[in-house]
Protein backbone atom coordinates (compact mmCIF):
# COMPACT_ATOMS: atom_id res chain seq x y z
CA UNK A 1 0.00 0.00 0.00
CA UNK A 2 1.14 3.48 -0.72
CA UNK A 3 1.65 6.75 1.67
CA UNK A 4 -1.38 9.06 2.96
CA UNK A 5 -1.09 12.37 1.34
CA UNK A 6 -2.85 15.64 1.96
CA UNK A 7 -5.05 16.69 -1.72
CA UNK A 8 -7.23 19.43 -2.25
CA UNK A 9 -9.26 18.07 -4.99
CA UNK A 10 -10.64 14.47 -4.73
CA UNK A 11 -12.87 13.21 -7.61
CA UNK A 12 -15.29 10.16 -6.11
CA UNK A 13 -17.44 8.36 -7.71
CA UNK A 14 -20.11 6.12 -5.81
CA UNK A 15 -21.01 2.66 -7.33
CA UNK A 16 -23.98 2.77 -6.40
CA UNK A 17 -27.44 5.26 -5.90
CA UNK A 18 -27.03 4.97 -1.79
CA UNK A 19 -26.12 7.75 -0.54
CA UNK A 20 -24.27 9.30 2.64
CA UNK A 21 -26.65 8.62 5.72
CA UNK A 22 -26.90 11.68 8.41
CA UNK A 23 -27.57 11.17 11.98
CA UNK A 24 -28.83 14.40 13.78
CA UNK A 25 -30.41 15.50 17.25
CA UNK A 26 -28.06 13.13 18.78
CA UNK A 27 -28.69 14.83 22.21
CA UNK A 28 -32.72 14.32 21.95
CA UNK A 29 -34.63 11.66 20.52
CA UNK A 30 -32.38 10.98 17.25
CA UNK A 31 -33.74 10.83 13.54
CA UNK A 32 -31.70 9.54 10.85
CA UNK A 33 -32.12 10.76 7.21
CA UNK A 34 -31.84 8.64 4.21
CA UNK A 35 -30.21 10.17 1.16
CA UNK A 36 -30.53 8.75 -2.22
CA UNK A 37 -28.79 10.13 -5.57
CA UNK A 38 -30.59 10.36 -8.64
CA UNK A 39 -28.19 12.12 -11.69
CA UNK A 40 -26.29 14.80 -9.61
CA UNK A 41 -29.31 15.79 -7.12
CA UNK A 42 -29.44 14.22 -3.20
CA UNK A 43 -32.68 13.87 -2.04
CA UNK A 44 -34.13 12.50 1.04
CA UNK A 45 -35.88 9.38 0.51
CA UNK A 46 -37.01 7.99 4.06
CA UNK A 47 -36.68 9.26 7.43
CA UNK A 48 -35.65 6.62 9.86
CA UNK A 49 -36.92 7.48 13.64
CA UNK A 50 -38.36 3.78 15.96
CA UNK A 51 -40.97 3.73 18.13
CA UNK A 52 -40.80 4.11 22.11
CA UNK A 53 -37.90 6.71 21.93
CA UNK A 54 -37.28 9.32 24.88
CA UNK A 55 -35.59 12.45 25.20
CA UNK A 56 -31.75 11.55 24.86
CA UNK A 57 -31.58 8.93 23.61
CA UNK A 58 -29.88 9.62 20.82
CA UNK A 59 -30.81 7.60 18.18
CA UNK A 60 -28.24 8.25 15.10
CA UNK A 61 -25.48 8.77 17.34
CA UNK A 62 -23.65 6.01 15.66
CA UNK A 63 -24.59 5.38 11.97
CA UNK A 64 -22.65 2.39 9.20
CA UNK A 65 -23.68 1.42 5.76
CA UNK A 66 -22.69 -1.67 3.92
CA UNK A 67 -24.72 -2.22 0.93
CA UNK A 68 -28.13 -3.62 1.85
CA UNK A 69 -27.26 -3.51 5.82
CA UNK A 70 -28.05 -0.32 7.90
CA UNK A 71 -26.89 0.04 11.54
CA UNK A 72 -27.89 3.19 14.01
CA UNK A 73 -26.44 3.02 17.49
CA UNK A 74 -28.57 5.12 20.30
CA UNK A 75 -26.06 4.79 23.21
CA UNK A 76 -28.40 7.12 25.85
CA UNK A 77 -31.27 4.12 25.31
CA UNK A 78 -31.99 3.13 29.03
CA UNK A 79 -32.88 -0.70 28.36
CA UNK A 80 -33.50 -1.78 31.28
CA UNK A 81 -30.47 0.78 33.44
CA UNK A 82 -29.79 4.45 32.62
CA UNK A 83 -27.64 5.20 29.28
CA UNK A 84 -27.11 1.14 28.59
CA UNK A 85 -27.32 2.02 24.76
CA UNK A 86 -28.70 0.14 21.67
CA UNK A 87 -27.80 -0.73 18.44
CA UNK A 88 -30.70 -1.01 15.53
CA UNK A 89 -30.23 -3.08 12.32
CA UNK A 90 -32.22 -2.33 9.46
CA UNK A 91 -32.42 -3.91 6.03
CA UNK A 92 -33.41 -3.04 2.42
CA UNK A 93 -34.46 -5.23 -0.59
CA UNK A 94 -34.19 -3.46 -3.98
CA UNK A 95 -36.65 -0.60 -4.14
CA UNK A 96 -38.59 -1.41 -0.69
CA UNK A 97 -38.05 1.42 2.14
CA UNK A 98 -35.52 0.36 4.87
CA UNK A 99 -36.92 -1.83 7.59
CA UNK A 100 -36.22 -2.18 10.85
CA UNK A 101 -35.40 -6.02 11.34
CA UNK A 102 -33.09 -6.27 15.21
CA UNK A 103 -32.53 -4.47 18.01
CA UNK A 104 -30.01 -5.18 20.47
CA UNK A 105 -30.14 -5.50 23.40
CA UNK A 106 -33.31 -7.66 23.10
CA UNK A 107 -34.82 -9.76 25.88
CA UNK A 108 -32.64 -12.28 26.20
CA UNK A 109 -29.74 -9.49 26.51
CA UNK A 110 -31.56 -7.36 28.64
CA UNK A 111 -29.68 -7.69 31.80
CA UNK A 112 -26.31 -8.10 29.77
CA UNK A 113 -25.70 -4.66 29.15
CA UNK A 114 -24.03 -2.53 31.84
CA UNK A 115 -25.45 0.49 33.64
CA UNK A 116 -24.07 3.99 31.48
CA UNK A 117 -22.64 1.29 29.21
CA UNK A 118 -23.36 3.77 26.62
CA UNK A 119 -23.52 1.00 23.46
CA UNK A 120 -23.61 2.27 20.20
CA UNK A 121 -22.05 4.94 20.51
CA UNK A 122 -19.86 3.70 17.90
CA UNK A 123 -21.03 1.20 15.24
CA UNK A 124 -19.75 -0.24 11.83
CA UNK A 125 -20.69 -3.02 9.56
CA UNK A 126 -19.45 -5.50 7.23
CA UNK A 127 -20.95 -8.06 5.32
CA UNK A 128 -22.94 -9.71 7.43
CA UNK A 129 -21.13 -9.06 10.62
CA UNK A 130 -21.77 -5.58 13.29
CA UNK A 131 -19.99 -4.11 15.80
CA UNK A 132 -20.91 -1.76 18.28
CA UNK A 133 -18.82 -0.24 21.06
CA UNK A 134 -19.32 0.32 24.76
CA UNK A 135 -16.96 2.53 25.56
CA UNK A 136 -18.06 3.19 28.96
CA UNK A 137 -18.97 -0.37 30.55
CA UNK A 138 -17.58 -1.20 33.62
CA UNK A 139 -15.13 1.55 35.12
CA UNK A 140 -15.14 2.97 31.69
CA UNK A 141 -12.53 0.36 30.72
CA UNK A 142 -14.99 -0.37 27.52
CA UNK A 143 -16.29 -3.26 25.59
CA UNK A 144 -16.96 -4.08 22.02
CA UNK A 145 -20.39 -6.41 20.78
CA UNK A 146 -20.22 -8.35 17.70
CA UNK A 147 -23.51 -9.32 16.05
CA UNK A 148 -23.39 -11.57 12.96
CA UNK A 149 -26.17 -12.80 10.88
CA UNK A 150 -27.46 -16.48 9.52
CA UNK A 151 -29.98 -17.86 8.37
CA UNK A 152 -32.23 -16.95 11.31
CA UNK A 153 -31.28 -13.56 11.31
CA UNK A 154 -29.40 -11.65 13.31
CA UNK A 155 -28.00 -12.72 16.71
CA UNK A 156 -25.22 -10.96 19.26
CA UNK A 157 -21.78 -13.69 18.96
CA UNK A 158 -19.25 -12.11 21.36
CA UNK A 159 -18.12 -9.33 23.65
CA UNK A 160 -14.72 -8.22 22.93
CA UNK A 161 -12.67 -6.71 26.11
CA UNK A 162 -9.03 -5.71 25.93
CA UNK A 163 -7.66 -8.40 27.60
CA UNK A 164 -5.63 -5.56 29.80
CA UNK A 165 -8.30 -3.34 30.73
CA UNK A 166 -8.11 0.02 32.87
CA UNK A 167 -10.50 2.81 34.11
CA UNK A 168 -11.10 5.42 31.60
CA UNK A 169 -9.65 4.12 28.77
CA UNK A 170 -12.61 3.84 26.94
CA UNK A 171 -12.01 0.78 24.35
CA UNK A 172 -14.45 0.74 21.86
CA UNK A 173 -15.30 4.90 21.53
CA UNK A 174 -14.22 3.70 17.96
CA UNK A 175 -14.99 0.55 16.21
CA UNK A 176 -14.47 -0.87 12.43
CA UNK A 177 -14.93 -3.94 11.17
CA UNK A 178 -14.00 -5.41 7.09
CA UNK A 179 -14.17 -8.76 6.36
CA UNK A 180 -13.08 -10.86 9.39
CA UNK A 181 -11.06 -8.53 10.87
CA UNK A 182 -11.97 -6.05 13.55
CA UNK A 183 -10.28 -2.77 15.08
CA UNK A 184 -11.21 -1.01 18.43
CA UNK A 185 -9.66 2.31 19.43
CA UNK A 186 -8.73 3.27 23.13
CA UNK A 187 -8.01 6.79 22.86
CA UNK A 188 -7.74 6.92 26.81
CA UNK A 189 -5.65 3.68 27.76
CA UNK A 190 -2.61 5.04 29.99
CA UNK A 191 -0.20 1.35 30.17
CA UNK A 192 2.06 3.63 28.50
CA UNK A 193 1.31 7.20 29.39
CA UNK A 194 -1.34 9.32 30.45
CA UNK A 195 -4.34 8.67 27.19
CA UNK A 196 -1.57 8.28 24.66
CA UNK A 197 -4.17 5.74 23.49
CA UNK A 198 -4.05 2.77 21.62
CA UNK A 199 -5.87 0.34 19.01
CA UNK A 200 -6.54 -3.72 19.37
CA UNK A 201 -6.56 -5.54 16.59
CA UNK A 202 -9.08 -8.52 16.57
CA UNK A 203 -9.35 -11.67 13.85
CA UNK A 204 -11.68 -14.64 12.92
CA UNK A 205 -10.32 -17.53 13.07
CA UNK A 206 -11.58 -20.66 10.84
CA UNK A 207 -13.65 -21.72 13.99
CA UNK A 208 -15.35 -18.33 13.83
CA UNK A 209 -13.91 -17.16 17.01
CA UNK A 210 -12.45 -13.55 17.82
CA UNK A 211 -8.50 -13.44 19.04
CA UNK A 212 -7.16 -10.86 20.13
CA UNK A 213 -3.75 -10.38 17.35
CA UNK A 214 -2.01 -7.33 17.71
CA UNK A 215 -2.07 -3.93 20.08
CA UNK A 216 -0.93 -1.16 17.98
CA UNK A 217 0.11 2.65 19.20
CA UNK A 218 2.11 5.57 18.06
CA UNK A 219 5.80 5.68 19.30
CA UNK A 220 5.98 9.05 18.33
CA UNK A 221 3.83 10.73 20.81
CA UNK A 222 4.57 14.74 21.57
CA UNK A 223 6.91 14.04 24.83
CA UNK A 224 7.22 10.33 23.87
CA UNK A 225 4.90 7.94 25.48
CA UNK A 226 3.61 10.53 27.73
CA UNK A 227 1.74 12.25 25.39
CA UNK A 228 -1.90 12.74 25.55
CA UNK A 229 -2.35 11.76 21.99
CA UNK A 230 -5.62 10.51 22.45
CA UNK A 231 -4.48 7.78 19.40
CA UNK A 232 -7.60 5.40 19.26
CA UNK A 233 -10.14 7.83 19.30
CA UNK A 234 -11.14 7.35 15.61
CA UNK A 235 -10.43 4.11 13.55
CA UNK A 236 -11.22 2.43 9.83
CA UNK A 237 -9.89 -0.17 7.96
CA UNK A 238 -10.22 -1.31 4.58
CA UNK A 239 -8.44 -4.48 3.32
CA UNK A 240 -5.01 -4.67 4.60
CA UNK A 241 -4.70 -0.62 5.56
CA UNK A 242 -5.86 0.71 8.46
CA UNK A 243 -6.19 4.23 9.84
CA UNK A 244 -5.95 5.80 13.20
CA UNK A 245 -6.89 9.04 14.44
CA UNK A 246 -4.69 10.86 17.45
CA UNK A 247 -6.81 13.93 17.58
CA UNK A 248 -4.39 15.32 20.19
CA UNK A 249 -1.36 14.96 18.37
CA UNK A 250 1.20 17.69 18.66
CA UNK A 251 3.40 18.87 15.49
CA UNK A 252 5.83 21.92 14.41
CA UNK A 253 2.56 23.68 14.03
CA UNK A 254 1.33 23.89 17.07
CA UNK A 255 -0.16 21.47 19.76
CA UNK A 256 -3.12 19.58 19.97
CA UNK A 257 -3.54 19.98 15.87
CA UNK A 258 -4.15 15.96 15.54
CA UNK A 259 -2.78 13.19 12.79
CA UNK A 260 -3.64 10.05 11.33
CA UNK A 261 -1.53 6.79 11.35
CA UNK A 262 -1.55 4.78 8.80
CA UNK A 263 -0.37 1.11 8.82
CA UNK A 264 -0.26 -1.71 6.82
CA UNK A 265 -0.57 -5.47 7.09
CA UNK A 266 2.09 -7.69 5.76
CA UNK A 267 2.08 -11.13 4.15
CA UNK A 268 2.38 -12.48 7.34
CA UNK A 269 -0.47 -11.00 8.92
CA UNK A 270 1.38 -8.62 10.96
CA UNK A 271 0.45 -4.86 11.42
CA UNK A 272 3.01 -2.32 11.39
CA UNK A 273 3.47 1.89 10.86
CA UNK A 274 3.64 2.59 7.10
CA UNK A 275 4.36 6.60 7.68
CA UNK A 276 5.09 8.07 11.06
CA UNK A 277 1.57 10.61 10.86
CA UNK A 278 0.09 12.58 8.21
CA UNK A 279 -0.97 16.42 9.87
CA UNK A 280 -3.41 18.30 8.29
CA UNK A 281 -1.35 21.47 7.01
CA UNK A 282 1.13 23.80 7.93
CA UNK A 283 -1.81 26.19 9.26
CA UNK A 284 -2.02 26.54 13.20
CA UNK A 285 -5.80 27.16 12.98
CA UNK A 286 -6.15 23.72 11.34
CA UNK A 287 -6.76 20.39 13.38
CA UNK A 288 -8.63 16.95 13.25
CA UNK A 289 -10.31 14.72 15.22
CA UNK A 290 -11.58 11.29 15.34
CA UNK A 291 -15.36 12.19 14.64
CA UNK A 292 -16.50 10.79 11.29
CA UNK A 293 -12.78 9.10 10.51
CA UNK A 294 -13.38 6.61 7.28
CA UNK A 295 -11.47 4.67 4.34
CA UNK A 296 -13.29 4.44 1.48
CA UNK A 297 -11.41 3.00 -2.12
CA UNK A 298 -8.23 4.31 -0.89
CA UNK A 299 -9.44 7.91 0.53
CA UNK A 300 -9.27 9.06 3.96
CA UNK A 301 -11.62 11.20 4.96
CA UNK A 302 -11.35 12.97 8.96
CA UNK A 303 -13.36 15.25 10.50
CA UNK A 304 -12.33 18.49 11.39
CA UNK A 305 -13.51 20.66 14.64
CA UNK A 306 -11.77 23.54 13.15
CA UNK A 307 -14.86 24.44 10.67
CA UNK A 308 -18.13 23.53 10.79
CA UNK A 309 -19.33 20.28 8.45
CA UNK A 310 -16.03 20.11 7.26
CA UNK A 311 -13.24 17.13 6.64
CA UNK A 312 -10.00 16.63 5.66
CA UNK A 313 -9.56 14.67 3.02
CA UNK A 314 -6.43 12.38 2.35
CA UNK A 315 -5.27 9.65 -0.60
CA UNK A 316 -3.68 6.53 -0.08
CA UNK A 317 -1.32 6.33 -3.09
CA UNK A 318 -1.05 3.74 -4.91
CA UNK A 319 2.67 2.38 -6.85
CA UNK A 320 6.19 4.29 -6.71
CA UNK A 321 6.77 7.82 -7.76
CA UNK A 322 9.49 8.51 -9.41
CA UNK A 323 11.11 11.07 -11.71
CA UNK A 324 11.14 13.94 -9.43
CA UNK A 325 9.89 17.10 -11.18
CA UNK A 326 11.71 20.77 -10.81
CA UNK A 327 9.13 23.79 -9.64
CA UNK A 328 7.09 25.30 -12.49
CA UNK A 329 5.86 28.64 -12.65
CA UNK A 330 3.58 28.32 -9.35
CA UNK A 331 6.95 28.20 -7.52
CA UNK A 332 6.30 24.65 -6.76
CA UNK A 333 6.94 20.84 -8.44
CA UNK A 334 3.66 19.59 -9.58
CA UNK A 335 3.00 16.39 -7.61
CA UNK A 336 1.10 13.69 -9.19
CA UNK A 337 -0.81 10.86 -7.12
CA UNK A 338 -2.36 7.59 -8.23
CA UNK A 339 -5.19 5.58 -6.31
CA UNK A 340 -6.20 2.24 -7.56
CA UNK A 341 -9.80 1.41 -6.11
CA UNK A 342 -11.15 -1.64 -5.23
CA UNK A 343 -13.51 -1.93 -8.06
CA UNK A 344 -11.36 -1.58 -10.54
CA UNK A 345 -10.32 2.33 -11.08
CA UNK A 346 -7.44 4.01 -11.16
CA UNK A 347 -7.99 7.82 -9.55
CA UNK A 348 -5.48 10.14 -11.06
CA UNK A 349 -4.56 13.74 -9.36
CA UNK A 350 -2.35 16.67 -9.51
CA UNK A 351 -1.36 19.29 -7.64
CA UNK A 352 0.50 22.57 -7.58
CA UNK A 353 0.76 22.97 -11.26
CA UNK A 354 -0.21 27.20 -12.30
CA UNK A 355 -3.48 28.15 -12.10
CA UNK A 356 -5.46 28.24 -15.08
CA UNK A 357 -3.03 26.38 -17.38
CA UNK A 358 -4.36 23.38 -19.78
CA UNK A 359 -2.89 19.75 -18.40
CA UNK A 360 -3.49 16.16 -19.20
CA UNK A 361 -3.14 12.93 -17.62
CA UNK A 362 -0.33 10.59 -19.42
CA UNK A 363 0.14 6.84 -19.44
CA UNK A 364 2.22 4.03 -20.76
CA UNK A 365 3.09 0.87 -20.63
CA UNK A 366 6.75 1.34 -20.81
CA UNK A 367 9.34 3.53 -18.77
CA UNK A 368 11.67 5.95 -20.03
CA UNK A 369 13.32 9.36 -19.99
CA UNK A 370 13.15 12.01 -21.97
CA UNK A 371 15.04 15.31 -20.97
CA UNK A 372 13.32 18.41 -21.07
CA UNK A 373 14.19 21.87 -19.16
CA UNK A 374 13.39 21.72 -16.37
CA UNK A 375 11.75 18.88 -16.00
CA UNK A 376 11.62 15.37 -17.82
CA UNK A 377 9.14 12.77 -19.60
CA UNK A 378 9.58 9.56 -17.65
CA UNK A 379 7.32 7.39 -19.87
CA UNK A 380 8.11 5.49 -22.77
CA UNK A 381 6.70 3.73 -25.93
CA UNK A 382 3.09 3.06 -26.10
CA UNK A 383 2.04 6.55 -24.28
CA UNK A 384 -1.63 8.04 -24.66
CA UNK A 385 -3.39 10.48 -22.75
CA UNK A 386 -6.34 10.22 -20.42
CA UNK A 387 -9.60 12.46 -20.70
CA UNK A 388 -9.65 15.73 -22.73
CA UNK A 389 -6.87 18.47 -22.27
CA UNK A 390 -8.45 21.24 -19.77
CA UNK A 391 -7.45 24.27 -17.30
CA UNK A 392 -6.56 22.74 -14.28
CA UNK A 393 -6.80 25.61 -11.93
CA UNK A 394 -4.26 24.29 -9.89
CA UNK A 395 -5.57 20.70 -9.41
CA UNK A 396 -6.82 18.70 -11.88
CA UNK A 397 -8.34 14.74 -11.50
CA UNK A 398 -9.23 12.15 -13.89
CA UNK A 399 -10.48 8.57 -13.58
CA UNK A 400 -9.78 5.57 -15.74
CA UNK A 401 -11.95 2.47 -16.00
CA UNK A 402 -9.22 -0.17 -15.73
CA UNK A 403 -11.86 -2.96 -16.01
CA UNK A 404 -12.28 -1.03 -19.33
CA UNK A 405 -9.75 -0.68 -20.58
CA UNK A 406 -7.82 -3.66 -22.97
CA UNK A 407 -4.51 -4.87 -21.87
CA UNK A 408 -4.81 -3.51 -17.87
CA UNK A 409 -4.75 -6.84 -16.15
CA UNK A 410 -3.69 -7.34 -12.97
CA UNK A 411 -0.03 -7.32 -13.01
CA UNK A 412 0.50 -5.18 -15.45
CA UNK A 413 2.39 -2.09 -14.50
CA UNK A 414 1.82 1.28 -15.35
CA UNK A 415 3.41 4.85 -15.67
CA UNK A 416 1.54 7.65 -15.29
CA UNK A 417 2.71 11.63 -15.70
CA UNK A 418 0.74 14.82 -15.89
CA UNK A 419 1.53 17.46 -18.72
CA UNK A 420 0.71 20.91 -18.56
CA UNK A 421 1.34 24.45 -19.99
CA UNK A 422 3.69 26.00 -17.77
CA UNK A 423 5.37 30.00 -19.13
CA UNK A 424 8.18 29.57 -16.85
CA UNK A 425 9.68 25.96 -18.88
CA UNK A 426 12.33 26.75 -21.33
CA UNK A 427 11.71 23.79 -23.57
CA UNK A 428 8.73 23.88 -25.42
CA UNK A 429 6.34 25.85 -23.34
CA UNK A 430 4.87 23.03 -21.16
CA UNK A 431 6.56 21.18 -17.75
CA UNK A 432 5.58 17.90 -15.86
CA UNK A 433 4.80 16.49 -12.59
CA UNK A 434 6.64 13.62 -11.04
CA UNK A 435 5.62 10.16 -12.44
CA UNK A 436 4.27 6.79 -10.57
CA UNK A 437 4.59 3.32 -11.61
CA UNK A 438 1.70 1.51 -10.51
CA UNK A 439 1.68 -2.43 -10.27
CA UNK A 440 -2.20 -3.34 -11.45
CA UNK A 441 -3.21 -5.46 -8.22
Amino acid sequence: PGTIRGVHVVRWRHTGRRGPVVGLQRRKKGKVFVYERAGAQWTVVQELQPSGLRWNDGFGFGVALDGEVLVIGASGVDSPGEDNGAVFIYEKSGSNPWGLVSVFPNNDLSGAVQPTALLGRSVAVSGATVVAGAPAAGAAEGEVWVFERDVAGWEHTAILVDPAPGPADHFGKSVAVYGDTVVAGEGGQTATGFAQGTALIFERDAGGNWQLVQEIEASDGFGGVSSADGFGEGVAIEGDIIVVAAPAAHGAVGPSKGAVYQFDRSAAGTWSHHETRVMVSSDPTDSINGEGLDLRDGVVFAGSPSYPRTAYVFEIESGVAYCEPAANSSGWPAHLAAVVTLDGEALLSAHHAPSQTAGVFLASPARDETVFQPSSLCLGAGMWWIGPMAPTGRSGAAILDLAGSPGLVSGVTIYFQYWFRDTAATTGGFNLSNAVAVALP
